[in-house]
């Protein structure tokens, strides 16, 4: 099975939006959504940045975790584990609040970050050459 990573706007609006077709993808194929505790920060930060009120957030967020958690596609990447694997690796010119997604991704061995962040597919032939990462938008995923 392979691990995906969703960067923050993707999770918020093709994820946890009801029938969602990015959740569908993930439960039908071989797929597991990878997060860690950063991750799920800026998954809320986000949250109250486009204007979701907590408890949407939350329910949304649970939901869509229970979907995942009971057919064994979602798994979480812990900070140690994400220090250890990414060691010694650094990408110039990549703003802080992007490094989260990329180093879960390495990380957790990650097939795809999904993403809309224009920083990350800056990064992104470094990443499918050395570590075979593709960084796609949703609609280039599903």
């Amino acid at each position: 099975m392979s691990s995906v990573v969703m960067g923050a706007r993707v999770y918020l609006r093709k994820l946890i939006t009801p029938s969602s077709l990015l959740l569908e993808k993930i439960q039908n194929e071989p797929y597991e959504l990878a997060v860690s505790k950063a991750v799920e920060k800026a998954y809320a930060s986000g949250a109250r940045k486009h204007g979701m009120t907590a408890t949407i957030f939350q329910r949304r967020m649970q939901d869509v975790r229970k979907k995942l958690l009971r057919e064994n596609k979602l798994v979480f990447i812990n900070e140690s584990t994400i220090i250890s694997k990414t060691k010694g690796i650094q990408f110039t010119g990549l703003m802080e609040k992007y490094i989260k997604f990329v180093n879960l991704a390495l990380a957790s061995g990650a097939s795809h970050l999904i993403t809309y962040a224009s920083q990350h597919f800056n990064i992104a032939s470094i990443l499918n050459k050395q570590f075979k990462i593709k960084i796609l938008e949703p609609d280039d995923f599903l």
